[in-house]
């Protein structure tokens, strides 16, 4: 099991008090859990760091892929019902078909429909935390501003599938991550949060990004989820943040921020009533998606959440 360090930080393992330890795990485990994740490194240093992390998830999802029930997807993608539903069928075929091709080579043909379906369980566990970000009244006065979330959520999906997919797939210096950076970076300067809460909310939409979608499944291992929490902290930090701590200080993180920051499920402000308009739009999109199961996304999404964007 790796245990990454910081620059000149000691090989030593430390003891992990007892209050902070999980049950059921072993020493090395804890440790993993509760060494703050590393940042500040080298370019070197953080290449290799993004590579091993990849490596972890890359098992993740091939793990995860020998459960998938991939011939239901399969069925799906020949059932058309709009026009917007063949523009989405056409816009996967270059990103599975990338997808395909780097299964190949990291992992030959008898791992290949695993990875694949790996990739489009993380795609529903993507689409499951999304609804989360619809119950934070800040973060939808961004999407607001942009109409694209309620106006075109087909392509505000795709878009982030294709982020996660670049960056869980990509050597950190390839150019289709640094295109992926440039271009979300654009998006971001031109629709930023304002506000004493933004570093925080932007720490949480990161988190939501990657690690939430994957932490509602009770599976996860330590390293998967060291694995992915790095992964997390090198991306945000290529878009100019510092996410700070441990992978349980993270999980503290987006316990206690949506506890503090969600819709009251009694609010009936027109915030909260466009929340729900978004929410709407995005479980009619999802039916267009043939990838992914709605039923399998909303099976994952908390009762919370359920209640206060109305989707259930």
């Amino acid at each position: 099991m790796f245990t990454p360090e910081k620059p000149g930080e000691s090989t030593a393992r430390t003891s992990v008090p007892a209050q902070k330890r999980e049950p059921g795990l072993s020493a090395d485990e804890n440790v993993l859990l509760t060494t703050g994740l590393p940042y500040a490194l080298t370019a070197a240093e953080t290449a290799r760091a993004w590579s091993r992390n990849q490596a972890v998830i890359a098992r993740l999802l091939i793990r995860i892929g020998r459960e998938s029930r991939m011939l239901d997807s399969i069925a799906r993608v020949a059932l058309v019902g709009s026009l917007e539903g063949v523009h989405t069928r056409i816009a996967l075929i270059p990103m599975m078909g990338r997808s395909a091709r780097h299964a190949l080579e990291q992992h030959g043909l008898g791992e290949l429909v695993y990875r694949l379906a790996g990739e489009c369980m993380l795609m529903e566990l993507s689409a499951a935390a999304g609804y989360r970000t619809f119950c934070f009244p800040e973060l939808v006065k961004g999407l607001l501003k942009t109409g694209k979330m309620k106006n075109s959520p087909v392509e505000r999906m795709m878009d982030t599938f294709e982020f996660l997919s670049t960056m869980v797939q990509h050597p950190l210096n390839d150019q289709r991550v640094l295109r992926q950076f440039e271009r979300t970076n654009g998006l971001h300067a031109r629709y930023k949060v304002a506000g004493a809460g933004a570093r925080n909310l932007f720490k949480y939409i990161a988190l939501n990004m990657f690690y939430i979608g994957p932490s509602m499944r009770s599976d996860l291992t330590p390293e998967e989820r060291h694995a992915i929490c790095g992964l997390t902290v090198l991306v945000a930090e290529r878009m100019g943040h510092t996410i700070d701590g441990s992978v349980k200080d993270l999980e503290c993180f987006i316990r206690d921020y949506e506890a503090a920051h969600m819709f009251d499920r009694d609010d009936q402000g027109i915030i909260r009533r466009r929340a729900v308009e978004i929410a709407q739009a995005s479980k009619n999109a999802l039916d267009k998606i043939p990838t992914i199961s709605p039923a399998r996304v909303h099976g994952y999404v908390p009762h919370r959440v359920k209640k206060i964007l109305e989707i259930e």
